[in-house]
């Protein structure tokens, strides 16, 4: 009993000391829960041992035994996931699964002599029940989950990442061993870590420590790179390269094509000097220089290839830049001006005119949840199947996750059919990026151009598709005509 109560008080300095803290460093509100729950474990414990006697079970003590049991081992969990990225933040439904077990265990806890869920005492031997059985799998779930995610991130960590993200698989490991060993001494070993991570949170920065994902830097870079295997087939491209290729072709290229598939000829994987050569055809081919790395194996024979390709000369600034960045299709600026043609063109009897307007449903979660690398990764998705449906349509983004088709010559029924042939390519199947499958929906808004000008039609076609958003999403919505 001295000794839980002693470990109690060791952890609620812990989170006093946190809380204090909190502001110090990202993440310091869940190491407070962690620590605050070891001090209900602890100290539960304790009033276990004084108050548990024959004829009297202390079911409320040990529900908040319990309870506190699930809640630190959900904070870890979150501390582990944060390690291994950073910011991570725990979806709604699981969050809601954290908050929801503890409270159920208890409730069920308290409640057992009316139901035996949780287990029973015949003969004074203690046996566990199914509602405890679950309980025990939950937790049991979390800390490996939580074992697996450090030991992978540890394995391709740098050295001074890895000490860093070894604080937190020391704890859990730990914990484990100590479990399955049945020393009864869980609780301890918990404290014990929490002290030494609490160093490593508040005085080394843990989770403010950001480990550069290198995969993803390669992403990021705004010239194109590509990677081929050793005989020269496809392997992968970064953001950039999807970008430029999709935007040339309409299309991706397979893993496994050829370099002549993918960059065209001139283009020689070989070391050495910079290759000069030409992406595309036409006024917006690209005039671009290919720098080939070999990339070696363990054995230092060569394994791969990483092709370089930036541009042989910096952009003029009066040449316009006709495509977004991440999803290849006309910037604002062009799309404005070809609105603008498209409105004066009406006065010479080409018509009608319709425009769509398209919003990404729910893009900021999809941004908090899977990240903005995925993000963009989905804005690509969604500008390739909309174009695919759309075929000779311009369209172009409008801003953030929003785009603009342009469908001259269709009445707004007609446009409303294209938009709708362009909701149902969106939301056929999830869109597969590098942090898993990401369900995506548009709501559309059709508007008719009746009079008025460029901003007129936008507005219009912008009510629509929050009318869409209002009526539940995933749907395209068209403007009422004007009386």
């Amino acid at each position: 009993m001295i000794v839980s109560t002693v470990a109690g008080l060791v952890a609620l300095a812990l989170a006093a000391s946190g809380w204090a803290q909190r502001r110090s460093t990202y993440g310091a509100g869940t190491y407070v829960v962690a620590a605050a729950a070891a001090t209900v474990w602890c100290w539960s414990i304790a009033a276990f041992e004084q108050l548990d006697r024959p004829g009297h079970y202390p079911y409320a003590v040990v529900g908040l035994w319990l309870a506190a049991v699930s809640t630190s081992v959900a904070a870890i969990f979150v501390m582990a996931r944060r390690a291994v990225r950073s910011r991570w933040s725990p979806p709604r439904l699981l969050l809601a699964l954290f908050v929801l077990e503890p409270v159920l265990v208890f409730a069920l806890e308290v409640t057992n002599p009316l139901h035996g869920l949780m287990g029973s005492k015949p003969e004074g031997h203690l046996e566990f029940g199914m509602a405890y059985q679950l309980h025990a799998a939950y937790c049991a779930a979390l800390v490996l989950a939580s074992v697996v995610a450090l030991a992978t991130r540890a394995a391709h960590a740098d050295q001074a990442h890895r000490r860093q993200v070894m604080v937190l698989q020391a704890l859990v490991v730990a914990v484990v061993v100590v479990e399955i060993a049945r020393l009864d001494m869980t609780q301890y070993i918990a404290v014990a870590g929490l002290a030494v991570l609490h160093h490593a949170m508040f005085g080394r920065g843990l989770n403010d420590l950001v480990p550069i994902d290198r995969a993803a830097a390669v992403d990021e870079m705004a010239d194109v790179v590509v990677f081929f295997d050793d005989s020269g087939r496809l392997v992968d491209l970064n953001a950039s390269a999807r970008r430029t290729i999709l935007a040339r072709d309409g299309r991706l290229p397979d893993a496994g094509a050829s370099v002549d598939d993918v960059l065209g000829a001139g283009v020689t994987l070989s070391e050495g000097a910079d290759q000069p050569f030409v992406l595309g055809d036409g006024p917006d081919a690209l005039q671009l220089v290919a720098r080939c790395t070999p990339l070696t194996g363990r054995d230092e024979a060569v394994a791969g290839w990483m092709v370089v390709c930036r541009e042989a000369a910096p952009r003029r600034r009066d040449r316009p830049v006709l495509l977004d960045p991440v999803t290849g299709l006309m910037t604002r600026a062009q799309l404005d001006h070809s609105l603008r043609q498209a409105v004066e063109q009406l006065a010479d009897g080409i018509g009608p005119l319709s425009i769509a307007l398209l919003d990404v449903d729910g893009f900021k979660q999809i941004n908090d949840t899977y990240g903005h690398v995925a993000g963009d990764e989905v804005l690509l998705e969604v500008a390739a199947r909309v174009g695919g449906v759309a075929g000779g349509v311009l369209t172009g983004r409008f801003g953030g996750d929003e785009f603009v088709a342009i469908l001259v010559g269709r009445t707004a029924a007609d446009a409303s059919r294209v938009a709708e042939a362009m909701r149902a390519a969106v939301a056929a199947t999830p869109v597969r990026t590098d942090d898993g499958l990401v369900p995506v929906t548009v709501s559309i808004g059709v508007a008719e151009h009746r009079g008025g000008d460029v901003s007129d039609l936008l507005r219009a076609a912008d009510d629509a598709m929050y009318g869409a958003k209002r009526a539940g999403r995933n749907r395209v919505g068209v403007a009422a005509r004007k009386s």
